[in-house]
């Protein structure tokens, strides 16, 4: 059981990373193995180069992290999290996914427009 759950899980991630490259085929990305996630258009590690978005799953969800989330727009409420900059959407399943893919589509490009150059 627990095993399919997990499988879930990283096929959720997955599900995730190719919704990102859909709306933002450019953007660059890469595999953080610290902490098994991935990082989308960051151009360094460290204070304030983490870029646009993170991915990582955990243990019962998926989390798309913005790193600048609180300068986003979100009449929905979808976003989550009280820190200085950063909010996440937790997602728990494919169909969690399906029903939050318009508002994650708009999330994504606006945060791209707050990316540094």
């Amino acid at each position: 059981m627990i095993e399919d759950r997990e499988f879930h899980f990283k096929e959720l991630f997955f599900k995730i990373h190719s919704l990102i490259l859909e709306i933002l085929p450019d953007i660059n990305y890469s595999f953080y193995f610290k902490d098994g996630g991935m990082i989308y258009g960051a151009r360094q590690f460290g204070y304030d180069g983490w870029g646009v978005l993170a991915l990582a799953a955990y243990r019962n969800w998926v989390s798309l992290m913005f790193m600048r989330g609180t300068q986003l727009k979100d009449p929905e409420g979808v976003l989550e999290g009280t820190g200085k900059k950063m909010r996440q959407i937790k997602l728990r399943s494919p169909e969690e996914l399906s029903e939050l893919k318009n508002k994650l589509e708009k999330l994504i490009k606006e945060a791209l427009t707050l990316m540094d150059p």
